[in-house]
């Protein structure tokens, strides 16, 4: 299970007692509903077949396209990207009509569904082909994705973190990755959400920031060795809020989640250690 990180302040962290970090990427489940009915009715008894085969192919495909969460077929999970296969919207009533794929991460209010085109209105009667054809057409499909939108429209709503160490010198954040367990290389952009105090109280800020470097700070006695080699990330310049952030102490400051809006993966890309199979503290298991 992930165990909490805790904000720290990077001179007084010296001798600090820190806990093992063993934080999982988010878990992600990808479901696929077939929602037009002249395929409804071919496909009978074997659709709920044929939406699992589906949702399996998405499922590997997002695996080799992001490294940032972990992607599994199924219906349960906090966190749940649906494919839907719809008739356009503005097909009307016309008897042949443009069919579309629209991605959207279940429950996200206010979200931007992502739409391509599946088949052209010229292609709607064409035969489907029973569940394999059908369900590879369907994987096919995805090469025409717009990767950027993907994580824009839809990931960037996926936290991969509820917890980050705020550090002073320079200001940012270290999060509780390596840059191979997210196969994610650096510029790629995050968001992060900040609990600051103020006069009224703790409130609300949220902070662009840019992945920059393997944190290895040069008085490696201020840094506990459980953040060295995680991912630090700067913010980027000009943001409303960024005065207060950096005469803030860093234990007053409460990171309450993370998100990737940009993503650059790393080439090559190693596939993560298991958080089980490593003490965060610098030794192995």
């Amino acid at each position: 299970m992930s165990k909490p990180w805790r904000t720290i302040l990077g001179a007084v962290a010296i001798g600090a007692m820190m806990p093992a970090w063993a934080v999982d990427r988010p878990a992600v489940t990808i479901a696929f509903d077939l929602n037009v009915p002249r395929w409804q009715g071919q496909f009978g008894a074997r659709r709920d077949e044929l939406q699992a085969k589906v949702a399996a192919a998405v499922a590997a495909w997002m695996s080799q396209q992001m490294g940032f969460a972990d992607f599994g077929a199924g219906t349960g999970g906090p966190q749940r990207l649906v494919l839907h296969l719809d008739v356009a919207s503005d097909a009307g009533s016309h008897e042949f009509k443009e069919t579309q794929l629209r991605l959207e991460l279940a429950g996200a209010a206010a979200a931007t569904p992502l739409i391509w085109r599946f088949r052209s209105d010229e292609r709607y009667a064409e035969p489907t082909g029973g569940v394999d054809a059908f369900a590879q057409e369907v994987a096919l499909r995805l090469v025409d994705v717009d990767k950027q939108a993907l994580v824009r429209q839809v990931l960037s709503r996926v936290p991969i973190a509820s917890e980050a160490a705020l550090w002073k010198d320079p200001v940012g954040w270290v999060i509780p990755f390596r840059k191979t367990d997210l196969c994610m290389d650096f510029k790629s952009m995050l968001r992060i959400e900040n609990m600051l105090p103020s006069g009224a109280g703790p409130v609300l800020k949220e902070f662009m920031a840019r992945a920059s470097g393997d944190f290895a700070p040069r008085e490696a006695a201020h840094a506990p060795s459980a953040l060295r080699g995680r991912l630090f990330t700067e913010p980027v310049p000009a943001q409303e809020g960024l005065a207060d952030l950096g005469r803030a102490r860093p234990d007053t400051v409460a990171v309450r989640a993370v998100y990737v809006t940009e993503y650059l993966p790393l080439q090559p890309c190693n596939k993560p250690v298991p958080p089980d199979r490593v003490d965060f503290r610098g030794a192995p298991r």
